[in-house]
């Protein structure tokens, strides 16, 4: 009896009792109260019904991760390269994410308050050179690929000599596929330290070291004799995400798209491979006398070691010529007594595309995609519902951004900046010099619109045009250069002239 059905029927109870015996009813409320105190409880935790077989583990994030990363990770990588609509989705968030790539833009200030624009620039083409050096473009996408098929990816820095003779930032940087972390490496060490699955804290529970093999074990080889190294912190950046406090190592963004992904792969192989049968088997032939066009073979059957009837047994040589196939918009006459049927076909049925489009719709919210975006089927959309879906899309898509800042654009800066001072490239360089993020923005979904409500925003003091520009991707700064010497141009060829100066 659950607790609303109890509450009910104790109540009837007790108004009987009241009406007969005062005292009794009292002792009864009490005991009632107790048992509906036990009765109380949450109804998702209950053990019996439809939910009586969904117990899972409340094991720690690091103790799941542990059991099941190999398993799921090995499964996201097959789907991001053998299923078209997850390689798809992938390619385009991070064409929306990264795009052109974060370019970094300096914030050193003169001594009067405003900004040093040579010294900026200066250290901004520094980290150009660099970025075309280590292909950091490549990186970005790698990094958020990694993160939406792996969970991980480590990041290992290094001196490069051949860097600092190109007159370029010595930091050169690997990236390592989270397979190279050792495992096995777990518990206490020698040195005191506590190691997680190959991750090494220390007292403080900083990390102090990775556990790294040399060589990818999933390398032919490899992974049968190679022993693993303890590379120290400084020298290794884990990019990954935090979605519990019992966690030092990420997951797969993929997790929970991975079995929804393969059953529709199996449901969509299963009506094609039905619908081809169907197709093959285009037409028959009928008749309501079968005996009228088989040979007389009554009773015959096959001898020990005989694999085939006698020759002549099958359709009877006097009826006609009966067509084993049609050609297209030809004309057969067939024996009397046989008319032809057509197979039609049933796949894909009635019910297909609303259960495609409920499992794609599905699909698409795993990803932060509208639906539309994900499976590029624009024909039920409507300008205000793509407007909206595409503004909460981008907002996913800019929480990518933060992400990628917070767990790889901003430590490498710091790295950099201080390999940049070491290096003595550039005089008085410090090590974590300001620095303000340009990432990639999207244009206006209504450019009119958007442009007079920016123009107010500006007006109003709400906002400012070097906002208005990043929001594009844009940099307002040199926008207003381009401008400038845009307009010099114009008037040097005598096709802008100057505004007369009032007498």
């Amino acid at each position: 009896m659950n607790g609303q059905a109890y509450h009910r029927w104790t109540r009837l109870v007790n108004g009987l009792l009241c009406a007969v015996a005062p005292a009794s009813a009292l002792r009864w409320t009490q005991g009632r109260a107790a048992n509906l105190a036990l009765l109380a409880h949450y109804e998702a935790a209950t053990r019996h019904g439809p939910l009586g077989h969904k117990r899972p583990s409340r094991q720690t994030a690091d103790a799941l991760i542990q059991r099941d990363l190999k398993s799921v990770v090995a499964r996201a990588r097959d789907l991001a390269r053998n299923n078209t609509r997850i390689q798809g989705a992938i390619r385009e968030i991070v064409a929306q994410v990264v795009f052109g790539g974060f370019r970094p833009q300096v914030q050193f200030r003169r001594a009067d308050g405003r900004k040093d624009t040579e010294r900026n620039q200066r250290v901004q083409a520094h980290w150009a050179a660099w970025a075309r050096a280590v292909d950091w473009w490549g990186l970005e996408k790698l990094i958020l690929r990694h993160s939406w098929e792996d969970g991980n990816l480590l990041l290992r820095f290094f001196v490069d000599p051949s860097l600092l003779e190109a007159g370029i930032v010595p930091l050169g940087i690997e990236a390592l596929e989270f397979d190279h972390l050792d495992t096995s490496v777990h518990g206490t060490l020698a040195n005191g330290n506590l190691a997680r699955h190959g991750i090494e804290f220390d007292a403080l529970g900083h990390v102090a070291a990775y556990h790294l093999y040399p060589e990818h074990p999933g390398q032919d080889g490899w992974g049968l004799w190679q022993r693993s190294v303890a590379v120290p912190a400084e020298q290794v950046l884990h990019v990954w995400e935090r979605v519990r406090a019992s966690q030092t190592r990420g997951m797969t963004w993929l997790a929970p798209l991975v079995m929804d992904c393969y059953e529709l792969d199996d449901y969509e192989a299963a009506v094609r491979i039905t619908a081809r049968l169907q197709a093959a088997m285009s037409t028959f032939l009928k008749t309501q006398n079968a005996s009228q066009y088989m040979a007389d073979y009554t009773g015959l059957g096959l001898q020990d070691g005989q694999d085939e009837a006698p020759a002549g047994f099958g359709l009877a040589a006097d009826k006609g010529e009966v067509p084993e196939t049609l050609d297209p918009g030809g004309v057969k006459l067939l024996p009397p007594g046989l008319e032809p049927h057509v197979v039609s076909s049933t796949q894909p049925g009635p019910d297909h595309e609303a259960y495609m489009r409920a499992a794609l719709q599905g699909q698409s919210t795993g990803f932060g995609m509208t639906y539309e975006s994900y499976s590029h089927d624009y024909a039920g959309s409507t300008y205000s519902s793509a407007r909206n879906g595409s503004l909460g899309e981008r907002r996913g898509y800019r929480m990518q951004q933060f992400y990628l800042l917070a767990r790889a654009h901003g430590p490498v800066w710091q790295r950099w900046c201080r390999m940049l001072e070491l290096s003595g490239l550039e005089p008085g360089a410090e090590a974590g010099m300001p620095v303000k993020w340009l990432l990639p923005g999207w244009p206006w979904v209504d450019p009119r619109n958007d442009a007079t409500a920016a123009e107010k925003r500006i007006a109003m003091c709400t906002t400012s045009r070097q906002d208005i520009a990043a929001e594009a991707g844009d940099n307002f700064f040199e926008a207003a250069d381009e401008q400038a010497e845009e307009t010099d141009y114009l008037q040097a060829k005598g096709l802008l002239t100057r505004p007369r100066e009032e007498d």
